[in-house]
């Protein structure tokens, strides 16, 4: 099923706010989108109560900032190495998918050049079906 959107049809604020065909029924819908927004909640009221300051209670939530330090260079390495595994990942999905577009072009090629005295027909039907 298609949707024809014009984009005159409607105003600025009724395009922004329209929710039928977009991905947010889905996922106001979602158990997970709900729990990360109670953690988003939890950990936005403990800052605004002091529960992270290092004097503040005790400190009970404090977090120095050179452990922020190490764990966020920690997590940016293994980032930037899964990046760089999922590149490697798709250039080798892309040279063999090319090897084989190159391989199917050049039988075309070779079965056109061997079947000259066939009609056009029979022709299309082999590229066809290759």
């Amino acid at each position: 099923m298609t949707y024809d959107y014009d984009a005159g049809q409607y105003g600025l604020c009724f395009t922004a706010l329209q929710v039928s065909h977009t991905v947010w029924p889905k996922v106001f819908l979602a158990p997970a989108f709900w729990f990360f927004m109670a953690i988003n909640l939890g950990v936005h009221y403990c800052y605004r109560h002091s529960y992270f300051d290092a004097d503040a209670y005790g400190g009970t939530l404090h977090i120095s900032w050179a452990d922020c330090q190490v764990i966020s260079s920690i997590t940016t390495f293994f980032e930037v190495f899964y990046t760089n595994q999922s590149y490697q990942r798709y250039l080798l999905m892309h040279t063999e998918l090319n090897e084989v577009f190159r391989a199917a072009t050049r039988l075309i090629f070779e079965v056109k050049y061997w079947s000259q005295g066939a009609g056009a027909e029979y022709l299309r039907l082999i590229t066809r079906e290759i």
